[in-house]
Parts: C-alpha cells; structure tokens; sequence
C-alpha cells in the first residue's frame, strides 16, 4: 500500500509543491540577510594589472600556444575587505 502511494502522482504532486515552498522561503530568507550586509549600497571596485596566469594542463597529451602569461582583473563587491585583500598578492583567493 506504501509502496503503491510512493509511486502515484499525488506524491509526486504534494512532493513538488513542499520543495517549492521550501525554496521560496529559503531565497526570502538569503535577500533578506543579504540586505543588512551594506546599507550604503556602495560597490566597491578594484584593477588589477599584470596578474600572472599559470596554465595547468596535461604536457603530455596538449600543446598550448597563444596565450599571455598575464592579465589584468578587475574586481567588484559590496565588501570593502574582501576587495582589499584580492589586491594584495599575499592573501589572494582567485586562481
């Protein structure tokens, strides 16, 4: 009898409509926090010139020509710290 409501389409039915309402309210609640984060809504934006790019990749298999071996990033967020710190070469995050 379990087994058979499992399979039936109001399961499927009353499945669908808990993990949309599941969904709605977990986004609310991640515009809702993300809101606090910055009242001023200022963006904060940084340039980064002459960042070095390492390939990696199988020598054995692949030849790559053509590319430079920097480039220039340019950054943007609501977090002035988290700006700052991918500025500074020393505590950069992105690869």
């Amino acid at each position: 009898m379990a087994n058979k409501f499992f399979n039936s389409k109001t399961f499927y039915i009353l499945a669908s409509v808990f993990f949309a309402i599941v969904l709605f309210f977990n986004a609310n609640a991640t515009s809702i926090r993300n809101q606090g984060t910055n009242q001023s809504g200022e963006v904060y934006t940084a340039t980064i010139n002459n960042v070095p790019v390492e390939l990696k990749y199988n020598s054995n298999k692949y030849f790559v020509s053509g590319y430079n071996s920097s480039a220039t990033v340019h950054l943007s967020g609501y977090n002035r710290l988290s700006i700052t710190n991918e500025e500074n070469s020393d505590t950069r995050n992105f690869f």
